[in-house]
């Protein structure tokens, strides 16, 4: 609770004038961390850890905006997006847990610059990915709005994200088969938002450019146009 406040102004901070900021910061809070527990003994890290967990997780998602878009919707008749949060959260962590496990095994051969799926840093790394897009699509339910994909995830992810080629069936699936029929509905316009943003109409397969510069973000505008799509036609 003491720490929650702070890490949302740094947050702010450091996303004022570039959103994409926010991923250097996590990046380095993370790195450093992994740093400081090495230099502890085993019994000095398991309670270290937790402390370091908090403030990763206030850094790298929008907990803070997700708790006041929470309690503004708070009341004696709590809004069906508040009842989809309150259905999401809880399981936020075993549907991310279930789907790295899932890739990883779909995917035992692949390995990234710090290792294979399997490594015990990268399936953490993973797992909080995961995390931040349900805490995201929380938030986008909440606001009734895409802006913070908009504003803070795309711009960040748009750098990552094409060359992967991320698929997104598997937080579908999950969702729909762990939460209730009425608070898959809500989450699911934003889910397909997102979907539609990272799809190959806007980031074909075929260009080489993601395949030797993934910070190149030549295709940027046609994704802000798809973007603005969306947008209209929910507002529509």
């Amino acid at each position: 609770m003491k720490i929650a406040p702070l890490c949302g102004q740094l947050r702010a901070r450091y996303s004022e004038r570039d959103p994409r900021v926010l991923g250097f910061l996590s990046m380095q809070f993370h790195y450093t961390g992994q740093m400081l527990l090495q230099a502890l003994l085993p019994e000095e890290r398991s309670l270290f850890y937790p402390y370091l967990k908090v403030m990763d997780d206030h850094l790298y998602m929008p907990l803070q905006k997700m708790d006041k878009a929470a309690a503004d919707q708070a009341g004696d008749s709590p809004s069906v997006s508040l009842v989809a949060i309150q259905e999401l959260l809880p399981i936020v962590t075993s549907v991310a847990e279930f789907i790295c496990a899932e890739v990883a095994e779909r995917f035992s051969g692949y390995c990234c610059e710090s290792g294979p799926l399997t490594d015990l840093g990268v399936r953490a790394s993973s797992i909080r990915d995961v995390e931040m897009f349900q805490v995201y699509l929380g938030l986008c339910a909440l606001e009734g709005s895409l802006a913070a994909v908009q504003q803070e995830l795309f711009p960040l992810c748009v750098m990552l994200y094409p060359p992967l080629k991320v698929g997104w069936e598997l937080l579908d699936k999950s969702l729909q088969s762990r939460l209730t029929s009425a608070s898959y509905a809500v989450l699911l316009p934003y889910l397909k938002a997102v979907q539609g943003m990272f799809s190959l109409e806007v980031f074909p397969e075929n260009d080489p450019i993601w395949s030797y510069h993934p910070d190149v973000v030549r295709l940027l505008e046609p994704a802000r146009q798809l973007l603005q799509e969306l947008l209209n036609q929910k507002a529509g």
